[in-house]
């Protein structure tokens, strides 16, 4: 008696294809086969789209404010005037030498100062080296004279004062205190135009070259208050020492300042100063004019030149 082979079995012999063992724990587990993962691990979460977000501009550091490098001041300013001869105690009265009679003139005056290294203090002075100009010139001045041309009859003369000065500085800060030193090329003049042949009035123009020493103290809010000196060495003092006038001799001159300097604004600032010259000479003897009535020993042995000056301004520095 045969035994008889299932159909699925002999189907599957006939084809070649090896049966599967028995056994349960030899078959491939379902999960292996189609890929699950296991449950019991974790899950990490899907990863996000990667977007690149460019960075954000930077901004430009603040700019600093610029320091002030030039100064320019501009004012009116007056100038009281007197001229003063020694002359030998004998001399007739009548006798004396002509002078201007004391008046104030007004004019216009400028100033600046240009410190090229920019630098400044804490104060906001400017410090280091630095140069300065300033000219002024009277507007309208006149002086009256008796008229020896027309007895009981005045004359009336344009009178010009006038000046300017070139130097060099130096400023060094010392705590409030701003000390200042330089040196001057410096002009100034006072004469009368349009003089009759009668009137002996030289024209007296100072041309020196002159050592400065200023000192400035910050006062208040940024006020700042100066105290300045110079003394000058005389190149020429133009026509009042030529020979055909008093004649040559020595020449001591200096002047003296005080002023204000008050900040308007950043840039803005109004100025106030107060300033006397003095000029003294001693004349040699070997001027025409130093000799009064044909005498043998001059009688005009010196004179005295004083100015007071006063200005006030508005400047800017930028």
């Amino acid at each position: 008696m045969r035994a008889r082979i299932p159909t699925t079995t002999a189907l599957l012999l006939a084809t070649g294809v090896a049966l599967p063992q028995a056994h349960a724990d030899d078959a491939p587990a379902v999960a292996d086969l189609v890929g699950f993962e296991d449950s019991s691990r974790p899950s990490e979460p899907p990863a996000l789209p990667s977007f690149d977000t460019p960075p954000a501009p930077a901004l430009p550091a603040p700019r600093a404010p610029s320091s002030p490098r030039f100064q320019l001041a501009v004012g009116p300013y007056t100038s009281t005037r007197t001229l003063a001869f020694a002359v030998d105690a004998t001399t007739p009265s009548d006798q004396l030498p002509a002078t201007s009679p004391q008046s104030t003139v007004v004019g216009a005056q400028v100033e600046a100062a240009v410190f090229p290294a920019g630098r400044h203090d804490a104060r906001g002075r400017l410090v280091g080296p630095g140069i300065t100009a300033a000219y002024r010139h009277s507007l309208g001045a006149s002086a009256t004279f008796d008229d020896l041309d027309e007895p009981d009859a005045l004359l009336t003369l344009p009178v010009v004062d006038s000046g300017w000065s070139l130097g060099v500085r130096y400023r060094q800060p010392l705590g409030p205190v701003l000390i200042e030193a330089g040196l001057d090329h410096a002009s100034a003049s006072h004469r009368v135009d349009e003089r009759p042949p009668w009137l002996e009035l030289p024209d007296a123009e100072y041309r020196s070259l002159a050592a400065a020493v200023r000192l400035e103290v910050t006062v208040g809010a940024a006020a700042q208050v100066g105290l300045g000196a110079r003394y000058h060495h005389v190149l020429d003092a133009g026509e009042l020492m030529s020979p055909a006038a008093y004649g040559g001799g020595a020449v001591a001159a200096f002047d003296l300042d005080a002023g204000v300097d008050v900040p308007l604004t950043d840039r803005l600032f109004a100025t106030a100063a107060l300033s006397y010259r003095q000029v003294t000479m001693a004349f040699a003897g070997d001027g025409d004019l130093a000799y009064l009535d044909e005498a043998d020993v001059p009688d005009v042995v010196g004179a005295t030149d004083r100015a007071i000056d006063a200005h006030v301004g508005l400047g800017v520095r930028y």
